[in-house]
């Protein structure tokens, strides 16, 4: 009898432990869960309690913002710092940067989703590619911001009507039709994935001071990929197209396509235009497609690598829109400079 209870009280330990150690693993592995269930957590002792209705209403907005962060496929040193927020009785708001986390200091509104709208709007031209923003031109950083501030709001229609009514009303004509070009990019994947990591390499500048030249840099390569990505390629040229060479970004987008062309001549055709942009200096190729072209665009990427030398510094399927339409994408970034 003594043996069976005791069996009994090992197995519960056991199990116990295992339930602890999977529960850690998961929160390593998701640390943003952590502050979502302490908001569910809160919101329990909302309605008793206005240190906990506080702390339910930042915590809230913090998970809600990390969890974005993690969806939009954003690396922790784009969007490179935590948020923290902390409520005062004061009407003037305050930002500070402290251990990687920009802090909020802001009287709340009776509308949740203002204080959302009004965090993000602080959050992001703050922690967005803090090293590398100073190079990039100002109008066309201020899209980029605006346009990531509304992806972390999307699935909030009301924060997201907040947002976009204080905002809009600041930009010039110039910014709002580079909104609409960078929200468009979005929309394909490629400000996340091509746009942003271009940028992002503008970071090796620092701490050298901007200069005019480089901002015309930047502008002049976000309009060359909206050109790109907006034209009707037609079918012969349709792996030569995309290509920018600056003084700092040098890079190409290499769209595969047209399946019935390429079940006819296979991806040398690719292979052999990256090889040639290598030879003029090109370090960065962006390989995508769409629908039944990704298993192609994979195969280009992998023989990029064994064929030409090029590392895949990432590969990535995901959900976007294609002319128009809702559709499965793929973008790799195949690279010289990780080469050796």
């Amino acid at each position: 009898m003594f043996e069976e209870i005791l069996g009994y009280i090992i197995a519960i330990i056991s199990s116990s432990i295992v339930t602890i150690l999977i529960l850690l693993w998961f929160f390593i592995k998701n640390p943003e869960k952590i502050e979502k269930w302490i908001s569910m957590f809160l919101k329990l002792f909302a309605y008793f309690s206005e240190r906990a209705e506080k702390g339910y209403m930042a915590t809230n907005i913090q998970s809600s913002i990390a969890e974005k962060r993690k969806k939009l496929g954003i690396g922790r040193d784009v969007l490179a710092y935590d948020v923290e927020i902390k409520w005062t009785d004061q009407d003037s708001i305050e930002i500070d940067l402290k251990k990687n986390k920009v802090i909020t200091m802001m009287r709340p509104f009776r509308s949740q989703a203002n204080n959302f709208a009004t965090i993000v709007s602080l959050y992001v031209p703050c922690a967005l590619l803090p090293t590398s923003r100073r190079y990039v031109d100002p109008n066309l950083m201020t899209s980029i911001d605006y346009t990531i501030s509304k992806a972390i709001l999307r699935d909030n229609p009301i924060a997201t009507q907040y947002y976009v009514e204080r905002e809009i009303k600041k930009h010039s004509d110039e910014i709002k039709g580079l909104i609409e070009k960078v929200t468009f990019l979005h929309g394909l994947g490629r400000l996340t994935r091509v746009l942003i990591p271009e940028i992002q390499g503008l970071s090796n500048l620092y701490p050298l001071d901007p200069s005019s030249r480089i901002h015309e840099e930047t502008l002049s390569f976000a309009n060359e990929i909206h050109r790109f990505e907006t034209i009707e390629i037609p079918p012969e040229n349709e792996e030569g197209k995309g290509i920018f060479s600056g003084d700092h970004i040098k890079m190409a987008v290499v769209p595969v396509g047209k399946e019935q062309r390429i079940s006819a001549t296979g991806i040398s055709s690719h292979l052999n235009f990256i090889k040639r942009q290598l030879a003029e200096g090109i370090l960065h190729f962006y390989i995508v497609s769409s629908g039944i072209n990704n298993v192609f665009a994979k195969l280009l990427a992998e023989r990029a690598g064994k064929e030409l030398g090029l590392s895949l510094i990432f590969s990535e399927e995901y959900e976007g829109k294609f002319r128009g339409r809702d559709r499965k994408m793929f973008c790799a970034l195949c690279s010289k400079e990780s080469s050796s």
